[in-house]
């Protein structure tokens, strides 16, 4: 049984945490510092984890073969959005494994279980609880009820978390493990797939293949740029942005470039790499508006970002010479 807690400062480290067992990664859609908290719970096979954040984020991830989540939202400022299904207080979510998402999550907390797919479906055949599609497909369900899977969750990581480590030797091998699956099966057997309308299916698909050309570019992407390559007018364009994501075309490329140079900065602590050359290959030519929009976007300056781990690295090279 492993039990880890961390305080983030940064919209990657909760993507880095979970890194450990899926690919994620995280872009800070709005402005200011961000904080908040991470919990996680592995025992028999299970991960039971709780996430916190102050800041809206877009989550991009591929849940791999053989894996699968179930996630029930606690709190959560305003409405989100994975892919065409919407996220609110009382949402509880299937999303089986081989897939991509991405996920417009406003400031939340979340718990999630992270599961072996095989395990669940064969738990579902004994306990005779039918899934949707033999669990092929994502669900998205809005209850009216306090969801069972939030419950359990917070059950399990309030006791198990707050414990002694010999105490939570104590706990039964394989209990946990057979509690989670049979709540978790239960939960999904209840919901019934919900299906997107037209116009947030072409919604989806025309801001798809816009980041897809924004994420390829070895340069940074104008509106008219994508515009021309989608072969789509602006307004189409705009009113895709902001029914999926909530904000302009405009705002998600400036967002997307400060976030790219945000983890440029980072990469390049302890070289001799400069904010102003980050900042120039990434389309900010105006520094100083692109440094009071990055405070603005991350609540620190750019040479903060770079200079916090030259510290740290100058620091660790004079411990290794003492030793």
């Amino acid at each position: 049984m492993a039990w880890s807690d961390a305080h983030t400062v940064d919209a990657d480290e909760p993507a880095a945490l979970q890194r450990r067992w899926m690919p994620m990664r995280y872009d800070q859609v709005d402005r200011g510092s961000f904080a908040g908290r991470f919990r996680a719970l592995s025992v028999d096979g299970v991960i039971v984890a709780s996430e916190r954040q102050n800041r809206t984020v877009l989550k991009r991830q591929h849940t791999p073969a053989g894996s699968c989540s179930v996630s029930a939202i606690r709190e959560i400022a305003a409405t989100g959005r994975c892919e065409l299904d919407a996220l609110d207080l009382r949402t509880t979510a299937f999303m089986p494994g081989a897939r991509d998402y991405e996920i417009l999550l406003p400031p939340s907390d979340i718990v999630f279980f992270q599961l072996d797919q095989a395990r669940v479906l064969a738990v579902a055949d004994t306990l005779q609880c039918p899934i949707h599609g033999h669990g092929a497909e994502p669900l998205f369900v809005t209850h009216a009820a306090r969801s069972s899977v939030l419950e359990l969750a917070d059950a399990l990581l309030g006791t198990l978390g707050a414990c002694a480590p010999d105490e939570r030797r104590d706990v039964a091998p394989g209990y946990v493990g057979q509690l989670v699956m049979s709540h978790v099966v239960e939960a999904v057997s209840a919901m019934s797939r919900r299906t997107a309308p037209a116009s947030l299916a072409n919604a989806r698909r025309i801001t798809r293949a816009a980041r897809a050309l924004v994420e390829a570019a070895e340069e940074p992407l104008t509106v008219l740029d994508l515009c021309r390559e989608l072969k789509v007018s602006r307004a189409t364009l705009q009113r895709c942005f902001e029914h999926l994501y909530g904000i302009p075309p405009l705002m998600f490329l400036r967002m997307h470039r400060l976030n790219a140079v945000r983890r440029a900065l980072i990469a390049a602590r302890g070289t001799a790499t400069t904010v102003t050359a980050v900042a120039m290959k990434w389309g900010f030519f105006h520094l100083a508006r692109f440094a009071s929009d990055y405070r603005a976007q991350f609540g620190e300056l750019p040479s903060v970002t770079l200079g916090h781990a030259r510290g740290a690295a100058r620091a660790e090279a004079g411990a290794s010479a003492s030793a």
